[in-house]
């Protein structure tokens, strides 16, 4: 698995040999909290021993309201990184930030530009998966450009595929 950091709700990928997805400045709910490291971890945690939103609100010392959504984060990130090819987790982290663009609403000059900015982060991330793979990005080619499959993965569980 590789490292990930956030921009508020949007996941990376950096260099780094970390077991585990890493959650890094995750504002939206932790401000700059230094501590962010064991934030990454008790989520990580809590996924793989199934513990109930209150026992991780308790343990992360937040409101329960905000579980879910922090949970969502973190399964968007695996679902990221855990992806079966570097085209995969491009598309994925493509489409969760168009996705949060239009919730949030793409109808200025400063939305648009946020969302080039996160496709842009979303490219830098496939190369740094192709380096690490030693991959061409034309062994990808034909998976980037297909138009059939749009969603060829099964969605991240209790979505539905959209398309």
């Amino acid at each position: 698995m590789h490292r990930t950091t956030s921009r508020g709700r949007h996941f990376h990928y950096h260099n780094g040999d970390a077991p585990s997805v890493q959650v890094e400045h995750l504002s939206v709910f932790f401000g700059d909290n230094p501590a962010l490291d064991d934030v990454s971890f008790t989520l990580e945690r809590a996924e793989r021993e199934n513990w109930d939103d209150a026992r991780l609100a308790a343990t992360l010392d937040r409101d329960g309201q905000e579980i879910p959504s922090l949970r969502g984060l973190y399964r968007r990130a695996v679902s990221i990184v855990d992806a079966p090819t570097p085209a995969e987790s491009f598309r994925r982290g493509v489409r969760f930030s168009i996705q949060d663009a239009l919730e949030e609403g793409l109808d200025d000059e400063e939305g648009l530009e946020r969302l080039v900015g996160q496709i842009c982060h979303r490219a830098a991330d496939l190369g740094y998966l192709l380096e690490v793979s030693g991959e061409p990005l034309a062994v990808y080619s034909e998976e980037l450009r297909d138009q059939e499959g749009l969603s060829p993965y099964s969605p991240l569980s209790g979505e539905q595929a959209e398309g």
